[in-house]
């Protein structure tokens, strides 16, 4: 027996089907199939919605600031991770055209400043707080290596407490549940509260190299604000860092 097909009530995939022989339930198994076909399209927009909006509350509310000194192209590579964040670099003794070199070798769009001399690392770091016009910004080195996902928590990790000036990340390879106040972050990878820092300073521009880090650990220790480590939040470093920045991280952690 054939069944005859009205154009009107046959799906027109269906319409090929035209003196064969088509079962009810072959019927009903492409409606399912179809319906199938259309909740997993909307799942995918609604996750391209998400990552967009994602996208856009980090980019929002997080500037990335880093300080260069004669980085290895390597290393320029590893910022393609702040690809979804505004960054600002700053480039010692080097050149305009180095912002190029940076451009070949990574994703991500960026505000250059330079100074042919080396300047040190607080007065260029405290020069950069002062262009962040973000709520938080991140303070991080070329050498590390942190995900969206990590400084989401970070950012999340603000609503613990009002008093909070910065919150940083783990360096164990495993995430946990949790955070804890601490009296003193490594200083290598922080998210911090531009207003707050705005208020009561950053490094102090007196040290060059060392131990400036310790000493603003002491002066927030000393402030109104308090310090986070969110255990869920995790970053390393890349093999091959400095043994100058080793030595700094493991006096502060220490």
């Amino acid at each position: 027996m054939n069944y005859s097909v009205n154009s009107e009530r046959w799906p027109s995939g269906l319409r090929r089907t035209l003196g064969k022989r088509v079962k009810g339930q072959l019927f009903r198994g492409f409606e399912s199939h179809s319906l199938r076909h259309k909740i997993k399209k909307l799942k995918i927009i609604y996750f391209k919605v998400i990552l967009v909006l994602f996208i856009f509350d980090m980019k929002k509310d997080i500037t990335v600031i880093i300080t260069l000194y004669k980085t290895p192209i390597k290393r320029l590579k590893a910022l393609n991770q702040y690809k979804n964040f505004n960054v600002i670099i700053f480039a010692q003794e080097a050149e305009k055209n180095y912002q190029n070199i940076i451009k070949k070798n990574s994703l991500i769009k960026f505000k250059y400043f330079f100074s042919t001399n080396n300047i040190g690392l607080p007065k260029a770091t405290n020069y950069l707080i002062s262009k962040v016009k973000t709520k938080y910004f991140l303070f991080t080195q070329a050498d590390i290596l942190i995900d969206d996902k990590s400084i989401k928590y970070l950012k999340n990790a603000f609503k613990y407490q009002k008093d909070l000036i910065f919150t940083g990340p783990s360096f164990k390879n495993k995430r946990k549940k949790g955070f804890q106040i601490k009296d003193k972050l490594d200083a290598a990878c922080m998210l911090c509260d531009t207003k707050k820092i705005k208020k009561i300073g950053f490094f102090d521009e007196d040290f060059f190299l060392f131990w400036e880090d310790i000493f603003l650990m002491r002066k927030i220790n000393l402030s109104e604000f308090k310090m986070l480590q969110s255990f869920k939040a995790i970053a390393k470093h890349q093999s091959g860092a400095s043994s100058v920045s080793n030595m700094k991280v493991k006096f502060v952690r220490d």
